[in-house]
């Protein structure tokens, strides 16, 4: 006995999904009558022009996020070069100063080196 409780033991919860899965092809007829839907191409239509726009949607906010990224690529392009020129400029003058810093200290050098010590 204990063994055909244990066959038939899945048999309600099979009918409880069998009587759920109606109950859904019920409302999917309801819904699709409401919506026109007749056959798998009007289904088809239906399903693929909320599709189509937000792909649509998508591949704008795609190509809207990609151009912040261009834009600043192409900032950066162009700032470079003037980063560049401002190192080398800025190098030069240091290069210059202490040029002078340089010949500044070897006068002072010489200069201390003929007076006579006091």
């Amino acid at each position: 006995m204990d063994k055909l409780n244990d066959f038939t033991r899945p048999v309600p919860k099979l009918i409880e999904l069998i009587l759920a899965q109606k109950k859904a092809a019920e409302y999917l007829q309801r819904l699709f009558s409401a919506e026109g839907i007749n056959d798998s191409l009007a289904l088809t239509s239906r399903v693929s022009e909320p599709m189509t726009l937000v792909q649509s949607r998508y591949d704008a906010m795609l190509a809207n996020r990609r151009n912040p990224f261009e834009a600043m690529s192409d900032y950066n392009v162009d700032l470079s070069p003037l980063f560049q020129e401002s190192r080398v400029q800025l190098k030069a003058e240091l290069d210059k100063r202490t040029a002078l810093i340089c010949e500044a200290t070897s006068l002072l050098d010489v200069a201390l080196s003929l007076s006579p010590s006091i």
